[in-house]
C-alpha cells in the first residue's frame, strides 16, 4: 500500500516517487521506471529518530528525502488531529 507520493529533484529533473512501508523501512520507487533519468530505488530506515537512506550516498538526495519524510509525517499527524 502506498503511504504517499512525492517528487524528488535528481539531476535538475523532477522525478515522482511512490513511497511504501515495508516492515520498519520506507521503500522509495520511481513512478516511471522508463523516464530516462537514472532514478534510484531505495529504502529508508529510522535510526535514533533520523531517517537514513540505506543504499544511497548522494548527500543532496539524502537531505531531500529526510525533509520530505518529515513534511509528510507532519501532514499526516495534522490530518489525524482533525
Amino acid at each position: 500500500m502506498t503511504l504517499f507520493t512525492t517528487t524528488l529533484i535528481l539531476k535538475n529533473k523532477a522525478v515522482p516517487y511512490q513511497v511504501y512501508k515495508e516492515g520498519d523501512r520506507l521503500f522509495f520507487k520511481p513512478v516511471d521506471m522508463n523516464s530516462g533519468t537514472d532514478a534510484p530505488i531505495f529504502w529508508v530506515r529510522n535510526s535514533a529518530g533520523v531517517w537514513k537512506p540505506i543504499n544511497v550516498s548522494d548527500i543532496h538526495l539524502i537531505k531531500q528525502v529526510q525533509a520530505n519524510i518529515s513534511d509528510h509525517f507532519a501532514e499526516m499527524q495534522e490530518a489525524d488531529k482533525k
